[in-house]
């Protein structure tokens, strides 16, 4: 008896441990089935999001495509036409590297063009004057000089010759010299040199006794500093009229028509009353300074009234 009730005890147990392992794996089948579902649907909702945004990404590239397309320029690149929009450029002694004086002095002079901007910039006129001195090498007329511009301490001009009155020119200037005075006498005007050649010797007891007497700031409005004065090329002319000096010339007939007629013999006013902001100096009606027949006449067609704006655009740059 005792052998019977221990083989039925056996089989109960194996009878459950079958019916327990069935279930389990009908649970851990159940269990994956629900996880392919879940994970199938989840890779379907993210393939159609991502085709959304491709194609939101597509609708973009292709907005900025057409934009380009339309425009010519790249999208985001800002204006892309910044140069046509620099009022500056346009000329053609523009320098890019100026750019910036060019935008603070035409902060600082509104009621200056664009064009007067470059040339005045071109020649320096926005710096200090007796600052930044550029030496001058070369002397066939026309030569600028200036409160920027220097000759070499010990610069004397070739070959200068005497006038009848004793003042010393360059020979060039001499024949152009000659020229006026005739003409301005055919014209019924007495015209005559007072002074011509300075050395820079003499330019510097000049200026030394106008500083002493005047101080350092009036003596720099009508007086050049030594190495700075045209004077010392032989070039430049002062006139005295029919009252025997210079200071007597202005205002009379002779001024008159030396200021008219004096481009026709290669001839400037280097000093006037229009051009006192770019030189520098008061008005001085009786200096005239020989730059050669065709600067002279350029001057005069094209209206230019200084020789700073012509050695801008005339020798610095070419148009």
């Amino acid at each position: 008896m005792p052998a019977v009730r221990t083989k039925k005890r056996f089989r109960i147990n194996y009878l459950r441990l079958l019916l327990m392992l069935l279930f389990v794996s009908m649970i851990a089948c159940g269990v994956y089935l629900l996880s392919s579902s879940l994970f199938e649907a989840s890779r379907g909702e993210n393939a159609a999001s991502s085709g959304q945004t491709a194609s939101a990404g597509e609708s973009a590239a292709g907005a900025a495509a057409s934009a380009q397309a339309e425009t010519g320029a790249d999208v985001g690149s800002g204006s892309g036409d910044a140069a046509a929009q620099n009022p500056f450029a346009a000329f053609y002694y523009y320098e890019a590297e100026r750019q910036g004086r060019y935008e603070n002095y035409a902060a600082r002079h509104s009621d200056l063009t664009p064009d007067e901007i470059v040339w005045r910039v071109d020649a320096d006129l926005d710096r200090f004057a007796y600052t930044n001195i550029e030496a001058v090498t070369a002397y066939s007329p026309p030569v600028l000089l200036n409160k920027y511009r220097k000759l070499p301490d010990d610069y004397v001009p070739q070959d200068l010759v005497n006038t009848s009155s004793g003042q010393q020119m360059t020979p060039e200037t001499k024949a152009a010299y000659e020229a006026l005075r005739d003409a301005a006498g055919a014209a019924g005007h007495r015209i005559s040199a007072s002074s011509a050649y300075k050395s820079v010797e003499y330019q510097k007891g000049v200026y030394n006794k106008y500083v002493m007497e005047y101080g350092k700031d009036a003596a720099d409005d009508f007086v050049a500093r030594a190495g700075h004065s045209e004077h010392h090329l032989g070039t430049a002319i002062d006139l005295a009229g029919s009252a025997g000096t210079q200071e007597g010339f202005t205002g009379t007939p002779e001024a008159a028509w030396v200021a008219e007629n004096a481009w026709r013999y290669g001839f400037i006013m280097r000093y006037t009353e229009d051009n006192k902001d770019v030189t520098g100096y008061r008005p001085e009606p009786w200096h005239i300074t020989f730059v050669g027949e065709e600067a002279a006449a350029i001057m005069h067609e094209q209206g230019i009234g200084s020789l700073e704006e012509y050695a801008v655009k005339y020798v610095r740059h070419r148009p």
